[in-house]
């Protein structure tokens, strides 16, 4: 196994972010749905800081994906793909990136601007800066918006990686999992 990416195939290093980011991010959005419709009662609580500490675990991922793939080379797309495919791709990819930093800074900015502490697992406490600004609700605002956003890019570029895998019979999918060469 080979933890630099290649131009045919992603890195060990680059399929764990990818699928551990995968992971935490349909955790986050179902436990989010979850708890929004719970009653107002202490057993939500714990809902809410596993939620918010995983948010900060989303963010210290992303950042060292994206620092990563700023260091790696990525794998080429298939030269007979058609070029609005790969602008498609390009975009969906930018607002995924977009997206896995401003829910969970937006997550953040709800918190810490409304009067609550992030509480990470226990370990430590990130302080609240302020109580019930303006920022956040406009924070709040954005992170529970984001949910059409999230779930519309998603489902294309899950989409997008089942085409290419049983249509077009490419190694676009394949490239991304783990014994794949």
């Amino acid at each position: 196994m080979k933890i630099q990416n290649t131009t045919t195939t992603y890195g060990t290093f680059s399929k764990t972010l990818h699928w551990s980011l995968a992971i935490l991010i349909f955790a986050m959005i179902g436990s989010g749905l979850y708890m929004v419709d719970m009653p107002r009662t202490p057993e939500r609580i714990p809902f809410y800081l596993y939620h918010k500490s995983t948010g900060v675990v989303v963010l210290a991922l992303v950042t060292l994906r994206l620092l990563w793939r700023w260091r790696t080379i990525a794998p080429k797309l298939p030269s007979d793909m058609p070029r609005w495919q790969k602008a498609s791709a390009h975009l969906t990819h930018t607002l995924l990136y977009v997206l896995m930093f401003v829910a969970p800074i937006s997550g953040m900015m709800m918190s810490l601007l409304g009067g609550h502490d992030i509480a990470f697992y226990g370990w430590f406490t990130i302080p609240a800066l302020t109580k019930g600004s303006w920022a956040a609700q406009f924070g709040h605002t954005v992170h529970v918006q984001l949910i059409y956003l999230w779930v519309l890019l998603l489902g294309l570029h899950i989409s997008a990686a089942l085409y290419h895998h049983f249509v077009c019979r490419d190694d676009i999918l394949k490239r991304m999992l783990f014994g794949s060469r």
